[in-house]
Order: structure tokens, then C-alpha cells, then sequence
């Protein structure tokens, strides 16, 4: 009967973990999301000081984000992602305005498949 409650208690744990960890992917995914959706308008109406600003700060806020996300996802993952937000704020000028809204892109949809690839499917799990 022992190890009946150990092994519940341990199930119990594990699958709290699990939610904490997708949650946190969830929360952190839709803020960078969010971000980039500001810093894209203001880039395509030609604000590429505020996009600056906030292509900096996005960056500043990714490298602490980073190390809470390193414990529990794919390291490769996010040194793409922290390339492509560094590389971000040096696409803020007129003639750089195509390449700051893909390499935006390309993060939000890396950002998205990250998300996806966190919760518990059948294809994610086995």
C-alpha cells in the first residue's frame, strides 16, 4: 500500500510540474508575441526609433527569460531564437524594414512551434 500512495503522490507531482512548465512556455510565448506585434507597427508606419526601443528591450527581456526556459526546453531551440531576437534591433532603419518584419516573423512562428511542441500529444510525447 505504500508504494500505491508513493507512486500517486509521485504522478500527482509530476503532472503539476508538467502544467507549470506549460504554462510558463504559454505566458512567455504570447508576451514575446505581443512585443513583436508592437514592434512590427511600428516599424511598418516608419517609427524605427520606437522599434529600436523596443527591439532592444525584447532583446534585454529574452537573455532573462532565456535561463528560467533553459531548465526545461530544447537548448538548440532557443539559441536559434536568441540569434534571430539579437540579430533583431539591427534591422531598425528604412532600408532594413523588410527584413526586420520577416526576421519578426520568423521568431513568432518559432515561438509558436516551440509552444507546440510543449504540450502533451501524442506526436510530442512518443
Amino acid at each position: 500500500m505504500k508504494r500505491a500512495w508513493f507512486a500517486g503522490v509521485f504522478l500527482i507531482i509530476a503532472g503539476l510540474l508538467c502544467s507549470f512548465e506549460i504554462i510558463s512556455v504559454k505566458k512567455y510565448c504570447g508576451q514575446y508575441s505581443r512585443s513583436l506585434d508592437e514592434a512590427k507597427l511600428a516599424v511598418s508606419s516608419g517609427d524605427y526609433e520606437k522599434a529600436d526601443l523596443l527591439s532592444k528591450k525584447l532583446k534585454d527581456d529574452w537573455i532573462n527569460t532565456e535561463v528560467k526556459l533553459n531548465y526545461f526546453l530544447e537548448h538548440s531551440d532557443l539559441d536559434d531564437l536568441s540569434v534571430e531576437i539579437t540579430s533583431l534591433s539591427d534591422y531598425t532603419d528604412d532600408f532594413s524594414r523588410n527584413e526586420y518584419l520577416s526576421t519578426a516573423d520568423k521568431i513568432k512562428r518559432k515561438l509558436s512551434s516551440l509552444y507546440r511542441s510543449e504540450l502533451p500529444y501524442g506526436e510530442n510525447i512518443f
